[in-house]
């Protein structure tokens, strides 16, 4: 999985070709351990996590309120998206998503290749792009969020309504983020938020959905938690119920996969 030149491993996997060779970069340690970090996920996730969710390696749990509960994964375990907790790794996982991979596989090769005594310099040259903003975030705290949305009816030849987003930079923002506003009829319209304090919307119909980067490309940020505003939605589920019910499930599965102290 992993070839060891010195200090610095060069990853081998089906995705990681040519040989990336780390060791030719002098100094730069944060972005060497960054760098090795990111490949070793990619690796990690290829040999490890695919084959982890082979049928031969699930299982199941006890037999409560008379069903059999399967206990499954959200996410994989060892996946480059979340096992990642180095900021220069994560860095190098933003820019994948940003770049595409294959544009980051060709720039991550040029800097390793040791012509540029700067690896942050070579992927800019190779990428067409300053990426040195990037790294530098990933440093920095960064959390970029919404924190207000307005949809309110307007004065207009037809009807319309006027919806107001405000936001947050939380910290250095080196590209745009995209920011996706969906209305009640249906539509979305998505724009490239740039660090303004307020985006407006006008539109036939108002909001019921803000997200900001709803893919995830910016995985420095520390709260994704505050990049959506959802309009409640109206349902008759008896809630106190189905809550009465999964706090008796889980004191259930509590006794039975624990032990008397």
């Amino acid at each position: 999985m992993a070839l060891v030149i010195g200090r610095w491993p060069a990853i081998v996997t089906a995705q990681t070709s040519p040989q990336i060779d780390l060791s030719r970069v002098a100094g730069h340690d944060a972005w060497k351990n960054g760098a090795a970090i990111y490949l070793q996920s990619r690796a990690d996730e290829e040999r490890f996590d695919r084959t982890f969710f082979i049928k031969g390696y699930r299982h199941d749990g006890v037999c409560v309120f008379g069903c059999h509960v399967t206990w499954t994964f959200r996410s994989l375990p060892l996946g480059r998206w979340t096992a990642v907790t180095d900021p220069v790794a994560r860095t190098f996982a933003t820019l994948e998503r940003e770049l595409g991979w294959p544009t980051l596989q060709g720039a991550l090769s040029v800097a390793a290749s040791g012509a540029n005594p700067d690896p942050i310099a070579a992927m800019s040259d190779a990428t067409g792009r300053d990426l040195a903003p990037v790294f530098a975030a990933a440093t920095m705290p960064s959390d970029p969020a919404i924190t207000g949305v307005s949809s309110s009816s307007a004065s207009c030849a037809t009807p319309c309504f006027h919806t107001q987003v405000s936001l947050a930079r939380g910290g250095p923002l080196p590209f745009p983020l995209p920011l996706r506003v969906s209305f009640a009829d249906g539509k979305q319209i998505e724009t490239a938020w740039q660090g303004r304090d307020r985006v407006a919307f006008e539109s036939a119909a108002p909001a019921v959905a803000v997200r900001l980067d709803p893919d995830r490309v910016w995985l420095l940020d520390r709260n994704p938690l505050n990049n959506a505003r959802l309009e409640p939605k109206t349902t008759n589920v008896p809630i106190v119920k189905w809550a009465a019910r999964w706090i008796t499930w889980l004191q259930d599965a509590m006794l039975t996969r624990t032990f008397p102290v």
